[in-house]
């Protein structure tokens, strides 16, 4: 474990007093700093434009950070601060600020480090931190966010795992990697999706933690430089997200719990952050053609296309209407034909 690392972690363990979470409390609401934060690089960017533009729509106020590799996207280009400026004015209460990753890792697994970077340095003075993936948009005011945030790390299940037990093989070396690290774990049901993470200041050592065991599995031999691996070991073939579940063994945070329903996996109800997991992205796919395969548009991927236009606008209004109209046609083509998965 890093010398920084061990003394974050000495500072933070225990945690604070009733009193001191009241007062972080009161600081995560109205008056606090808040910050969101994301990665993409290359057409990932095209879905950070809908998830900034999703996130003036949610009455977000405060700095969007957001990590990147590559050239800057145009559609910042016209809110820029100043000629040599990378922060872009979206609108009064909306900051963005791009952040150019370094190394090789592939920019999945940098969230921890990209997190505890932002906190430690590029907004030491944030009260309450978001990460939310680039192929997410928010459809749910953001208050609630914030309010959730201060009653413990917020973390949705994901759609695979979402009830894995305690004692679920992949845990004990799970195990094994805290362990080595001078964690001690506690017990956990359920699998987290690495798309959403939600904390207040008060509950920073759980992203420390989480930035320690990467470096940690890194060291370890798991080949960073890709998402996923499934010809390795299978206790760590989803990288970050597999980390991220030890970190939440291996630390005693509260945690503020969303089911997999959140991202718009369950028909109708209780959609709050839509997350495009399935098929391509919302920016590439072609709709007709899925839909007379029998794979209609399903809700995460037509909430994309409502926040499109403006206040970022990463297709021209020809683009947008153009793939409205092919949005029409296929869900007209998928009332008549639609495909099971059991089919696949």
């Amino acid at each position: 474990m890093q010398d920084g690392d061990l003394a974050a972690k000495d500072a933070l363990q225990a945690g604070p007093g009733p009193e001191e979470q009241r007062n972080s409390s009161a600081a995560a609401g109205g008056s606090a700093r808040h910050v969101v934060c994301t990665l993409g690089e290359g057409s990932y960017l095209l879905g950070i434009a809908g998830l900034v533009n999703s996130l003036v729509h949610a009455g977000f106020a405060g700095d969007i950070l957001i990590g990147y590799r590559g050239a800057l996207p145009s559609w910042v280009e016209p809110f820029r601060k100043g000629a040599s400026d990378t922060s872009f004015q979206i609108t009064p209460d909306v900051l963005v600020r791009m952040i150019v990753v370094e190394g090789d890792w592939h920019l999945n697994n940098t969230k921890a480090h990209f997190m505890a970077d932002i906190a430690e340095r590029h907004a030491a003075d944030a009260e309450l931190i978001y990460y939310l993936d680039s192929d997410i948009v928010v459809t749910h005011p953001w208050p609630a966010f914030a309010e959730w945030a201060m009653q413990g790390v917020v973390l949705v299940h994901d759609i695979a795992d979402s009830t894995m037990s305690p004692h679920h093989a992949y845990r004990y070396a799970w195990r094994d990697l805290a362990a080595a690290n001078g964690y001690e774990c506690r017990a956990v049901t359920g699998y987290f999706n690495g798309g959403c993470i939600g904390f207040c200041r008060r509950d920073m050592r759980f992203v420390l933690a989480w930035r320690t065991l990467m470096d940690a599995a890194a060291r370890a031999g798991i080949d960073m430089t890709t998402m996923k691996d499934t010809g390795g070991r299978l206790e760590f073939a989803r990288r970050d997200q597999d980390v991220l579940n030890v970190a939440v063994m291996a630390t005693d945070v509260p945690l503020a719990l969303l089911g997999f329903e959140a991202m718009g996996q369950y028909p109708w109800v209780n959609t709050i952050i839509p997350h495009a997991i399935n098929f391509r992205k919302p920016w590439l796919r072609n709709y007709i053609v899925d839909a007379l395969r029998g794979f209609p548009a399903n809700r995460t991927h037509l909430a994309y296309w409502r926040f499109v236009e403006g206040p970022l606008w990463p297709f021209t209004p020809a683009q947008i209407a153009s793939k409205k109209r092919q949005l029409a046609i296929a869900r007209l083509i998928s009332l008549l034909h639609v495909r099971s998965f059991r089919d696949l």
